[in-house]
């Protein structure tokens, strides 16, 4: 085999890690230019090069799952009751899932990311608030500290509505950033990922900072005026909230992680907003 072939997977990967990198130096370069850019930039960057890319790999497979789509829209369906909900979120999600299910079933991987029997899905979802309890309460303190508060208000009135506005992130931010991005990756490695640790690394990386990237206390503005915080607090960002999330979809399944994902932003919205 020449090099070329050995190295053309690596290349594919490092080649949307490149793209996402670009987005970053882009808004980077606009708030020194220009004085503007923002984190809402990227994210709509980032969202919608996943959705091409999505569409792209469910034409190339043109396969038909009837259970895939099932499940896809439903996902559609569950983060569209946020009141919050935008519009250009459900869409995309529901292309990424399927486009991703495609993929894994292709090679023969589905079994390894996404279990459809409820049993499974029941121990699954368990298994992630287990392991998502101790970052969410991390998160709880977070904002407790950066809010100014000193005792946590456990407000029944927000409980329902914070259960159902966590489920948009839990689901789309999990299916887009790890589900699809996972599949890139197998995709690329035509369903044998190599064990080695360059390979191991490029793919948690693709899985965690993009996705950490665009969340609040990083933001371009502050890696201009503070980045040894905003560096800090990136890295900070991809261990407790990253490397779990992704640990589990690996480990176990997307469910788990969605739920793991679920709890973080659910304890926040109940106890730590107001």
């Amino acid at each position: 085999m020449s090099f070329f072939k050995k190295a053309k997977p690596y290349l594919k990967v490092l080649g949307l890690i490149s793209v996402f990198a670009f987005f970053f130096i882009n808004q980077f370069l606009c708030i020194v230019s220009l004085g503007s850019g923002d984190l809402a930039t990227l994210w709509y960057q980032s969202c919608i090069l996943i959705g091409f890319i999505a569409i792209f790999y469910i034409i190339k497979i043109h396969k038909f799952y009837i259970t895939d789509i099932l499940f896809s829209l439903l996902f559609g369906v569950l983060i569209s009751l946020n009141n919050n909900f935008n519009p250009l979120i459900a869409p995309i999600t529901v292309l990424t899932f399927y486009s991703a299910c495609c993929i894994f079933r292709k090679y023969n991987f589905m079994e390894k990311v996404f279990a459809p029997d409820l049993k499974t899905t029941i121990k699954s979802i368990g298994f992630g608030l287990a392991v998502g309890i101790i970052p969410a309460m991390i998160n709880v303190v977070e904002y407790y500290i950066k809010g100014g508060y000193t005792l946590p208000e456990f407000s029944f009135s927000n409980l329902i509505p914070g259960a159902i506005g966590a489920l948009q992130p839990g689901i789309y931010e999990e299916i887009l950033f790890r589900f699809f991005l996972y599949a890139f990756v197998v995709n690329a490695f035509k369903g044998e990922i190599p064990k080695n640790k360059f390979a191991t690394i490029m793919t948690w990386f693709l899985m965690i900072c993009p996705h950490c990237i665009m969340h609040g206390e990083f933001s371009v503005e502050r890696f201009i005026s503070e980045p040894f915080f905003a560096i800090a607090n990136l890295v900070y960002m991809c261990v407790v909230f990253g490397v779990p999330t992704v640990w589990l979809m690996k480990k176990k399944n997307i469910q788990s992680s969605m739920a793991a994902h679920w709890l973080f932003d659910f304890l926040r919205f109940w106890i730590a907003q107001r």
